[in-house]
């Protein structure tokens, strides 16, 4: 092999290589082949394999066996090539080292207001999984989880923990729904002798509900959601034992009654 056919060899092997490196590199970065990639990849090998084909030389011996020998010059070329299949070594794992980074940067640069979505769906799978007391920790605020450990700790006769959280319920009421729980507030205090809170929390629940009626809306606005406060009244009614608690929630449930009567009617 003259000098000429060494340099198309080299040239060969190196053309072919850099095609498939750039299939891979668009395939690692992409996901994505297509007919470009298709194309480039067949030239790639073609090239590849023409560059090695040309370097045997065959023939038939006298005696009819057919051999087959590499040329004297492709020892020569057998450096150039090796260093070409590093160069492809490294050019690989470089690509693939840069592709990994860039999909798993993604994940690392977390923006507040994903997270506070995150946190939230965590918070929301909490209270469907019944572990109230778990998303209060995550979100001190959110009234469900404050409603729904209220009313598991009363049923339990944890009145004391129940009552624990009654302020933060307070303080997080915002839209009016934690009053559906002030019936079971009240039966905690009472069951724990704290007879004046147990009736403050009776008159909060009547003063909201009186507002919201008088400017037409708020969760206790509705008849609906007075029926269900009424409901949880009646259960109060049962439990408690002392004579101004039970004072307080007959006359309640009876200006709620009149309410309920006045909106359906009205």
């Amino acid at each position: 092999m003259d000098l000429i056919r060494l340099a198309a060899f080299i040239a060969g092997i190196t053309l072919g290589s850099l095609m498939l490196i750039i299939v891979s590199t668009v395939y690692l970065r992409k996901s994505v082949f297509g007919m470009g990639g298709s194309v480039l990849a067949l030239f790639g090998v073609v090239l590849v394999g023409l560059s090695l084909w040309t370097s045997f030389n065959f023939s038939v011996s006298p005696t009819g066996g057919l051999k087959a020998q590499f040329e004297q010059q492709y020892n020569a070329a057998t450096n150039a090539a090796a260093d070409v299949a590093k160069t492809i070594a490294q050019q690989t794992q470089q690509t693939v080292q840069s592709s990994v980074s860039t999909s798993a940067s993604p994940s690392l640069s977390t923006t507040p207001a994903l997270q506070k979505l995150r946190d939230k769906e965590k918070v929301d799978r909490l209270i469907d999984q019944k572990q109230y007391l778990e998303a209060i920790k995550l979100d001190p605020t959110n009234v469900i989880a404050l409603m729904r450990y209220i009313e598991e700790k009363t049923l339990s006769g944890d009145y004391k923990e129940a009552t624990k959280y009654f302020s933060q319920l307070r303080q997080s009421n915002d839209s009016g729904v934690g009053y559906a729980v002030y019936p079971e507030v009240a039966v905690a205090f009472e069951k724990l002798g704290q007879i004046e809170q147990a009736k403050a929390a009776l008159i909060e629940l009547r003063n909201r509900i009186a507002q919201d009626i008088g400017q037409g809306y708020g969760y206790l606005s509705r008849s609906q959601q007075l029926q269900w406060v009424d409901s949880s009244l009646k259960t109060t009614e049962s439990l408690v034992t002392n004579k101004s608690v039970l004072t307080e929630v007959k006359s309640l449930r009876a200006f709620i009654r009149d309410r309920i009567n006045a909106l359906t009617t009205g």
